[in-house]
């Protein structure tokens, strides 16, 4: 940048280094499983997510973490997720449960 009045300066990192969590772990196998017997076809892409959580911490202390949300995205933007007044539908909510339940029970199954 070539302006004299401004001032560039890296932030400072505070969130530890860490792997990305694989996508060949129980976790994941079953969430994919889960998700392919709900929705029948679905692609399960991993993506970084600009917000901020635990799992750089997590990671960095060898615990693979992944995020995952209501599985359907139906809300108001102009109030919904993070809004002024702030809210989330009961039924993707309800999904969202269910999913995370199928998934335990798919884990602890399997051992």
């Amino acid at each position: 940048m070539n302006e004299p009045n401004v001032d560039l300066m890296p932030h400072a990192v505070t969130r530890p280094r860490h792997q990305p969590s694989s996508l060949q772990s129980d976790v994941f196998q079953a969430l994919e499983k889960v998700l392919d017997q709900r929705y029948p076809g679905i692609l399960i892409l991993p993506r970084m997510s600009t917000g901020a959580t635990d799992f750089a911490e997590l990671r960095a202390a060898g615990i693979p973490s992944y995020g995952y949300g209501p599985g359907r995205a139906v809300w108001d933007l102009a109030g919904g997720i993070h809004g002024k007044d702030e809210h989330l539908y009961v039924k993707p909510f309800q999904d969202y449960i269910e999913i995370l339940y199928d998934v335990v029970v798919e884990i602890a199954g399997a051992k």
